[in-house]
């Protein structure tokens, strides 16, 4: 009876063990250790949480650990922003940091590689969010006479917003 296929879930070292017995209450034991090589691929933004304005820079830490001996040797980071080229899209460095232009919420994805050729990859959705407020108002009546009331509705669209409403005279 074989076991088929068994995925390790995490890198370290198993201990791998068989008993069988038979009808008349007669067993063998064998075990195996097997090394699991690997890396658990980690990262943090600075700031965090990585939000704020358009444009906005953010710093990726690599929080990458390796199994015993193993070594992580190559990184790819994918910065989720649909605004840059492919090419300023991605990264090779350790800790690399990356300029949004646009608003949004843009995923991460950091992939490790180690020195056995075990690949560990990890994706934080909403890892930079980017809100820019939106202004628009309408006046109910653009022309008034002098003394009468002019009323003005504010539609803008944002998180947090404060308001300065200027009326270009001078009281």
């Amino acid at each position: 009876n074989n076991p088929g296929t068994y995925y390790f879930a995490t890198p370290g070292d198993y201990t791998i063990t068989l008993i069988i017995g038979d009808f008349n209450g007669c067993k063998d034991t064998a075990s195996i250790d097997v090394h699991v090589y690997g890396v658990n691929v980690a990262f943090a933004t600075i700031p965090n949480p990585a939000t704020g304005c358009a444009p906005f820079n953010v710093a990726f830490q690599n929080n990458t650990t390796a199994s015993s001996n193993s070594n992580a040797l190559s990184y790819v980071w994918n910065f989720g922003d649909s605004c840059s080229s492919s090419a300023n899209n991605q990264s090779a460095l350790l800790n690399p940091s990356h300029n949004y232009t646009c608003s949004g919420c843009f995923d991460i994805t950091l992939t490790a590689n180690d020195n056995h050729g075990c690949l560990s990859t990890i994706t934080q959705v909403n890892a930079v969010c980017l809100a820019d407020p939106q202004v628009d108002f309408y006046a109910q009546d653009t022309s008034v006479c002098s003394g009468t009331p002019a009323q003005f509705f504010n539609l803008s669209s944002g998180n947090n917003m404060v308001y300065s409403w200027d009326f270009g005279d001078p009281t």
